[in-house]
């Protein structure tokens, strides 16, 4: 196993040593799982910038486990951006819930956003 290096700033060690006590963790995994969170992060901006939008979505009638009425949503596409062999749009339901799940994508509520509070994009419903 090597090793890796990681300069931070006294301010931002002063951060990671803060949360690393509160959660009981290592300096270490919290480093890493802060490092995890920005990089999904910086991947949702540029998702979201690139070949996504948000849209109001109506999902129509509740059905356990799956979202319902309307509720905000990324769609993917259009078609063209997966080529001719993927004819469709594909759409993935927004939460308002924190469930610290890898398939979730965290997406800022701000006004480039239009979301009113801090949602996730659910993965694993595509």
């Amino acid at each position: 196993m090597g090793t890796t290096t990681i300069r931070v700033d006294t301010d931002t060690y002063t951060t990671l040593v803060k949360m690393s006590k509160a959660a009981g963790a290592s300096l270490i995994d919290t480093a890493s799982d802060a490092a995890e969170a920005l990089r999904r992060q910086r991947f949702a901006h540029q998702v979201a910038g690139e070949l996504a939008d948000l849209w109001l979505v109506n999902f129509g009638e509740p059905y356990p486990g799956e979202p319902a009425v309307h509720r905000p949503a990324l769609v993917l596409g259009p078609p063209d951006t997966f080529g001719p062999g993927s004819p469709f749009i594909i759409v993935a339901p927004l939460t308002t819930t924190r469930r610290d799940l890898s398939l979730h994508v965290e997406i800022e509520a701000d006004s480039a956003t239009g979301l009113q509070d801090t949602s996730y994009v659910q993965c694993e419903l595509v």
